[in-house]
């Protein structure tokens, strides 16, 4: 079982990411891009805050991919992570 301490940490990045990608995607993405991948974060944070018995195994999943995102800046791979990680977890 996840603790609730390890899934609010996990929040906390995400929001980290959001804040990021809307100041630093916004001068070199469409502002349509943008916006899709912070609506795609914003799901897996409400997906994170709404699941009470989330398997080790998917958190595992979505904290790796967290830690790809944040330290990539190609475009591309941001979106391909962020719509496996809802494919994976059914969100």
């Amino acid at each position: 079982m996840v603790s609730k301490s390890d899934i609010q940490t996990t929040i906390a990045v995400i929001d980290s990411l959001m804040e990021t990608m809307s100041l630093t995607y916004q001068d070199s993405s469409p502002e349509l891009l943008v916006q899709d991948r912070i609506l795609g974060l914003q799901r897996m944070k409400r997906f994170l805050s709404e699941e009470f018995s989330i398997s080790l195994e998917k958190f595992t999943q979505i904290q790796n991919s967290l830690e790809v995102l944040r330290n990539k800046e190609d475009t591309m791979l941001v979106n391909r992570v962020i719509e496996n990680i809802h494919g994976s977890l059914n969100i």
